[in-house]
């Protein structure tokens, strides 16, 4: 199988869903900040059944966003 050009491989990569251990890793913030954040909505976030998750593609926009404290 040939390998997936390099914009299409980087649109599947943003699509993936983070757990909030990701986001609390990448932030640098304790995980119990990391799910009140979102459950506040201070990043998007989506619900599914009990767990919450954020989209990669969702949280790097956020993440250019608030870089220099937007």
């Amino acid at each position: 199988m040939p390998p997936l050009p390099p914009n299409l491989a980087k649109l599947l990569e943003l699509d993936r869903l983070l757990s909030m251990a990701q986001v609390a890793d990448t932030l640098g913030i304790p995980l119990y900040t990391a799910r009140e954040w979102a459950r506040r909505g201070i990043f998007p976030s989506i619900v599914l059944g009990r767990r919450r998750f954020v989209r990669a593609i969702a949280f790097h926009r956020w993440l250019k966003e608030h870089e220099h404290g937007g």
